[in-house]
């Protein structure tokens, strides 16, 4: 999986990389039913050369806390996933390792030597750095994400702190990194220059795309508080008011195929980004013959048969003569589809290649269980 901090974010990676594994902090499902507000976080595509914000929608809840509020000043009405982290945070400070283990999750926040060695840094860490508040946070599957704003001695940035929701109603602190896919998705917002992390007025995404949106799906049914993700697709037999998309992808494919079966690499290197045309190159100059014409019949026997239109990102379902399914992904530049990320893992796989999403594309009619009636 690959991750593109930047900035200050990788100012913070660089000085306090505990933070980054800090995991979640939990808010009261009372609180958030209360002031907490549906918001639409547009998901973060990462290709060969960078962050784009693109049209697939993630839905969870949005708690916004006034500019004055601090770790220590939830009040009398906090919930319990606020005085969970006000505990979390006071055991931190007075460096009381068997509280913050009493104070973490069960079952993912418990191993003693991982605890330990977690624990010290946050002790080391917060000798050095002040938390100044709590602006927002961020409730779905099972977790409630907040971000705390964390001034250095030269830096001030955003830490995620988390915890779990247990079936009692209390909240527990995870203090390892997760790789849940949609706390990826969330914090991958934030951190980006769209997201409340660099930018004063974050984008979300727009009532146009939630409206237009056609399919969704919770990418964790069973979560307390499940999000879902809004996307805009359509079979390409029958593709509707995607049918200029459709006709593009199915134009792009077929010229893909021609530069493949006559071996014109440099033609097939143009329908790739720069990046990916690159590593596709280099990887020309020293591949066997057998693995050219293992790669030449992976491209051949595609057959496209759905796309996502999460512009400027296109996700292309395909078919394989031994009825594999598999994703490829365009992005667009001057009307026209570039091949990305054709060799380049990142967390966008773990939505569309894997998953619930995935199984869905699996169907006699793919997709159908997550169409919108």
């Amino acid at each position: 999986m690959t991750t593109h901090p930047s900035g200050k974010q990788l100012w913070a990676t660089v000085t306090i990389g505990f933070l980054s594994i800090l995991g979640f902090f939990g808010c009261e499902e009372a609180m958030a039913e209360s002031s907490g507000r549906l918001m639409y976080l547009p998901m973060i595509f990462y290709t060969e050369a960078g962050a784009i914000r693109t049209a697939a929608c993630l839905e969870v809840t949005e708690q916004v806390y006034a500019a004055t509020r601090s770790w220590k000043d939830f009040g009398r009405d906090a919930g319990a996933s606020e005085k969970a982290f006000e505990a979390v945070i006071s055991a931190i400070m007075r460096k009381d390792l068997a509280e913050l283990g009493r104070l973490s999750d069960p079952t993912r926040g418990r191993d003693p030597a991982k605890l330990e060695r977690q624990a010290m840094a946050f002790f080391q860490q917060f000798e050095v750095i002040k938390l100044v508040a709590v602006p927002r946070a961020y409730l779905f599957d099972g977790l409630t994400l907040f971000f705390a704003e964390v001034r250095g001695k030269d830096q001030t940035f955003f830490a995620p702190f988390a915890f779990t929701y247990q079936p009692d109603g209390s909240f527990k602190f995870l203090p390892y990194r997760t790789e849940q896919i949609t706390y990826l998705l969330v914090t991958d917002w934030f951190n980006s220059k769209w997201g409340p992390a660099q930018s004063n007025n974050p984008s979300y995404c727009s009532d146009e795309e939630i409206r237009r949106a056609n399919h969704r799906i919770s990418l964790i049914p069973k979560a307390w508080r499940p999000s879902r993700l809004f996307l805009y697709g359509a079979p390409l037999d029958n593709p509707g008011h995607l049918a200029d998309i459709a006709k593009l992808v199915k134009g792009t494919m077929a010229e893909l195929k021609e530069t493949v079966r006559d071996r014109r690499w440099d033609d097939l290197i143009g329908h790739l980004t720069a990046a990916g045309g690159e590593r596709l190159q280099k990887w020309l100059g020293s591949a066997s013959a057998s693995d050219r014409t293992q790669y030449e019949r992976s491209v051949l026997e595609e057959e496209p048969f759905f796309v996502f239109n999460a512009s400027p990102l296109v996700i292309v379902y395909t078919n394989s003569p031994n009825k594999d399914v598999h994703v490829m992904y365009f992005t667009t530049r001057d009307g026209k589809l570039l091949w990305t990320n054709s060799s380049h893992v990142t967390v966008a796989d773990q939505v569309f290649k894997s998953g619930a999403l995935f199984r869905a594309a699996w169907l006699a009619k793919p997709f159908s269980n997550i169409a919108v009636k």
